[in-house]
């Protein structure tokens, strides 16, 4: 939001620029003729609409527009131009549906604003469409793109051709090929000794004790093991 000071800078250029004030008159209660273009107003919130101040501030480049919306801050106007939702020009944000967005962000909170619908016929529409295009089309022919310069003015270089000679050969006609350990077709045996696992069974030389008790017991011994080299 500009300042006071800000704004009263601007108005005072603004007399500077001395641009012609546009011819605005009121035909009805609800009718407003600018340059003999017929305006509807759609919306006068809080009575925004003064005939000499529009005068002051309306440019011709918004006869192209389909809406006409004026706001007041620091008690100067600014006019934005709109075009009507099912226009075949114009980019999103320049609809009209997004005036409840454009008064949020840029208008002062509770501000007074008005609408201005202008009125045209089916063929005027089109005579507008078709300016705005044929404009559009005069642009892009205006602008070169930013390499076609640089690109006509570098030399070409042409490709070098690497000659590819065969692999020498010696006697047989097919050349050698190095055999890498790791694809080699034989196996080899990496395994150290092998070892057997052989059970000893101990033999006792005592004698048997007399069989008094009658409960026969049994003593289990733990095996012992051994380990042999296979083929011992």
């Amino acid at each position: 939001m500009l300042s006071r000071k800000k704004q009263e800078e601007l108005k005072e250029k603004r007399a500077e620029l001395n641009y012609p004030k546009a011819e605005v008159t009121r035909i009805s209660p609800e009718q407003l003729s600018i340059n003999g273009q017929i305006f509807t107003i759609k919306e006068n919130f809080n009575e925004a609409v003064n005939i000499e101040a529009i005068a002051d501030r309306y440019m011709d480049i918004l006869d192209s527009y389909d809406f006409v919306v004026g706001d007041w801050s620091y008690e100067q106007l600014r006019l934005k131009g709109f075009y009507a939702d099912d226009a075949k020009i114009g980019s999103l944000e320049q609809k009209i549906k997004h005036l409840p967005d454009y008064l949020i962000e840029y208008a002062s909170f509770g501000a007074a604003y008005f609408v201005l619908a202008h009125e045209r016929t089916p063929a005027e529409i089109q005579a507008r469409n078709e300016s705005f295009w044929d404009n559009q089309r005069k642009e892009n022919a205006s602008v070169k793109p930013r390499n076609s310069r640089s690109n006509a003015t570098k030399p070409v270089q042409k490709k070098k051709q690497v000659s590819r000679k065969p692999a020498a050969t010696t006697g047989d006609s097919k050349p050698k090929r190095n055999k890498s350990p790791h694809f080699s077709k034989k196996k080899t045996n990496n395994r150290g000794k092998t070892f057997n696992i052989v059970e000893v069974k101990e033999t006792s030389t005592k004698q048997p004790a007399s069989r008094s008790v009658k409960k026969k017991s049994t003593v289990n011994k733990p095996h012992a093991f051994s380990i042999r080299e296979k083929g011992e």
